[in-house]
């Protein structure tokens, strides 16, 4: 599922970055990397107001591994 969403909004940041070259006469490449910054920031600063930080994930225990080797 993560992966669709990043496909879809790669091509969001495509279309988006398309339209606004054609509309402002910008350099295509350009615009179309700072729309996908845009989204980038915008993803960042929705986690963040949804609470959906890394720091909110629970981490296991290490596991302790035998390393003796039986021959």
């Amino acid at each position: 599922m993560i992966m669709l969403g990043a496909a879809v909004l790669g091509i969001a940041a495509t279309v988006l970055g398309l339209v606004v070259s054609w509309h402002w006469g910008t350099a295509a490449g350009a615009s179309i990397a700072a729309v996908a910054v845009a989204l980038f920031f915008a993803s960042a600063l929705a986690s963040h107001l949804y609470g959906r930080t890394s720091s909110d994930t629970t981490t296991t225990a290490p596991v302790e591994i035998d390393e003796t080797i039986e021959r």
